[in-house]
């Protein structure tokens, strides 16, 4: 199991923390404080790796999620009409028809699916970043950039030091 986290951890990568290009306007969920609950940390994922950003200062907290860890057995969700959905779901989105486009995209692309209660994600495991942080934390942001899908935590410390941490999604498959 620790080799398992060791992988999904090194697969969000840290990274730059320079935004999208300049031109851009800003797409951004930004907080003044760390994460209290799951419900509040910044999302990451491909679809098949996933993780939960807490933004912590003293401890940084990262849930990890993998698709393949779920109660039950193997099942197929793939849905066999989207690929013959697709452009008619981005015609009606370029046609400024979002309503019918949801609904369609809903219906014919997305994944089947399964019984409720039946076949739940389970947690991977949570890792823990201890950080060296001296003095009273000042100027705290927490954000998730959506058009790069790039997490970061930024602020200073009374000891006039500056932290700045960032995480990317992982790579899609």
């Amino acid at each position: 199991m620790r080799n398992f986290l060791l992988i999904i951890s090194a697969t969000l990568l840290i990274t730059s923390c320079n935004s999208a290009s300049q031109n851009q306007r800003s797409l951004e969920i930004f907080y003044d404080e760390p994460a209290a609950e799951w419900t509040g940390a910044l999302p990451l994922g491909n679809g098949r790796l996933g993780a939960m950003v807490f933004g912590g200062t003293g401890i940084e907290r990262i849930q990890l999620n993998e698709e393949s860890l779920w109660t039950g057995g193997p099942v197929h969700r793939t849905n066999p009409e989207a690929n013959a959905y697709i452009e008619v779901v981005r015609k009606l989105l370029f046609d400024r028809k979002y309503a019918e486009a949801d609904r369609l995209a809903q219906e014919k692309i997305m994944g089947l699916r399964l019984g409720r209660g039946t076949h739940t994600y389970q947690t991977v495991g949570d890792l823990f970043l201890e950080l060296q942080e001296e003095g009273e934390i000042q100027a705290y942001r927490r954000s998730l950039d959506l058009r790069t899908a790039v997490a970061s935590t930024r602020y200073t410390t009374g000891a006039g030091n500056a932290a700045e941490r960032c995480f990317r999604r992982p790579p899609t498959r």
